[in-house]
C-alpha cells in the first residue's frame, strides 16, 4: 500500500487520535474521530482569534454529546481551508462549536471521504496519496 500522509500522536502519553494539523495557515490541534457523526467541528475561539470568516445557519443545530446533559447549539459555519500532513488541503464546511482542549474534531464523514485508514493500536491515520 502506498500512503504518504501518515499521521500520529502529538505526544507519547496519548493514546488517542490527536495529531496538529493546520487549518486555513495555522497549527491546529485536531482529533480525528470515529464517533463524530457530523462531519467536522471547530473550535469557536479558534475562528475568532484567527479571524476565520462565519456565516449564519439557517437554522441552529442542537449538539448532542455522549455525556448526560452536555449539549450546545451550533448556530455558525466556516470554510477554512484543511491541511493534513503534506497534503494541499480542501476548503470546507466546519461547523463552529465550544470545544475544549482542540481545535478541529473530524469525524466520520471527513475520514471516510478522505480514505482514512486507523491503526488504533498504534494511534496512527494514513491517507492514500491521491492519484
Amino acid at each position: 500500500m502506498n500512503t504518504s500522509n501518515h499521521v500520529g500522536p502529538s505526544g507519547n502519553e496519548n493514546k488517542s487520535l490527536e495529531v496538529y494539523i493546520t487549518l486555513d495557515g495555522q497549527k491546529a490541534k485536531a482529533l480525528f474521530d470515529t464517533g463524530t457523526m457530523r462531519d467536522k467541528l471547530s473550535s469557536g475561539t479558534f475562528v475568532s482569534t484567527f479571524q476565520i470568516p462565519t456565516k449564519d445557519l439557517d437554522t441552529p443545530i442542537s449538539l448532542k454529546m455522549a455525556v448526560k446533559g452536555s449539549r450546545s447549539t451550533i448556530n455558525y459555519k466556516s470554510q477554512p481551508l484543511i491541511q493534513v500532513g503534506d497534503d494541499t488541503g480542501d476548503i470546507t464546511d466546519t461547523l463552529v462549536s465550544s470545544l475544549d482542549n482542540y481545535d478541529i474534531f473530524l469525524g466520520m464523514p471527513y475520514l471516510t471521504t478522505h480514505n482514512a485508514i486507523t491503526d488504533c493500536g498504534n494511534s496512527i491515520i494514513s491517507f492514500p496519496k491521491k492519484e
